[in-house]
């Protein structure tokens, strides 16, 4: 039979234990409405370079960039990663690729921030080539124009820009990044919601 004092004891360590855990949660879901900046935006910071990153507003999302992502990172998962596990990785971890426990902490992130408020953080935080962050950096770095004004064929672009960064670095795009081009605005234009008079 366990002694008092040692009941006590480990009674203690387990309500400090439930209280950390208890606060980690509560200001992990307080940050949902906060801007964040990446953490790999931060540490590059730091090291001197100059990282671009501009957060993404809410209303600064149009809904064909944001469907066009998250239709993009459903069919093409790196390194064996859920969608929200990339965004917690990209978000919270100073090297994404390296990052563990990413699939645990996405699906915290997922049930605290709801998944459109995840893929929105991650919009604003992803990689897109070196030292460019987040889809409105991109869309300005790249395509030089604001992400409200991008046509579907654009937004495929900056799409397709963030899995494939050195195909921005000829002036003119490889023929087979135009032939994704086109069938990423195929689909696209086909998912957009149709008006009807």
């Amino acid at each position: 039979m366990v002694s008092w004092p040692i009941r006590w004891a480990l009674g203690w360590i387990f309500r400090v234990i439930l209280n950390v855990v208890v606060l980690c949660i509560l200001i992990l879901w307080s940050f949902r409405w906060i801007p964040l900046v990446p953490v790999p935006v931060i540490a590059e910071f730091f090291a001197g370079k100059a990282p671009k990153w501009q957060w993404l507003g809410p209303s600064e999302a149009p809904p064909a960039l944001m469907q066009a992502f998250r239709m993009r990172l459903s069919q093409t998962r790196q390194k064996g990663l859920s969608p929200p596990a990339q965004a917690a990785a990209s978000l919270l971890f100073p090297e994404p690729q390296k990052a563990w426990g990413a699939e645990i902490l996405g699906a915290l992130l997922k049930l605290l921030w709801g998944e459109e408020r995840l893929y929105h953080l991650y919009l604003s935080s992803a990689p897109w080539g070196p030292q460019v962050w987040g889809a409105k950096s991109a869309a300005i770095y790249y395509l030089h124009k604001d992400p409200l004004n991008l046509s579907p064929e654009e937004v495929a672009e900056l799409i397709l820009l963030r899995e494939f960064p050195q195909a921005a670095q000829n002036p003119t795009r490889p023929s087979w990044f135009q032939k994704q081009k086109l069938a990423l605005a195929r689909q696209i234009a086909y998912a957009a919601p149709q008006k009807h008079p």
